[in-house]
């Protein structure tokens, strides 16, 4: 009977340590080729666009390997989002590449 009380005093300290804390991050680095990303205008127009994209907390534009790089919080974020952005800006991107997922 005492090891019935224990593990159920236990599990609700558990319960109620997990329910108060805060959720753990979950992030990604996405790695985006685009095409399109020649000059300054485009990088420009591409800021534009991501700066309202909910999930993004960093992002880096290199103009030289035209690519975009993104840390974002897989929590709220969606890269089909991101996809629709560019699609509608007619700026086309290879797939998005994951490269590393922090915890």
């Amino acid at each position: 009977m005492r090891t019935i009380y224990l593990t159920v005093i236990t599990a609700s300290a558990i319960i109620f340590y997990s329910s108060v804390t805060s959720s753990s991050d979950y992030n990604a680095k996405i790695s985006i080729s685009i095409p399109e990303l020649i000059n300054s205008d485009v990088k420009q127009n591409i800021l534009n666009e991501i700066n309202p994209i909910s999930g993004i907390q960093r992002h880096s534009i290199n103009l030289d390997t035209r690519t975009l790089e993104i840390i974002v919080d897989l929590h709220i974020f969606s890269i089909d989002e991101l996809i629709s952005s560019f699609d509608l800006m007619g700026i086309s991107s290879a797939d998005p590449k994951v490269e590393d997922i922090y915890y």
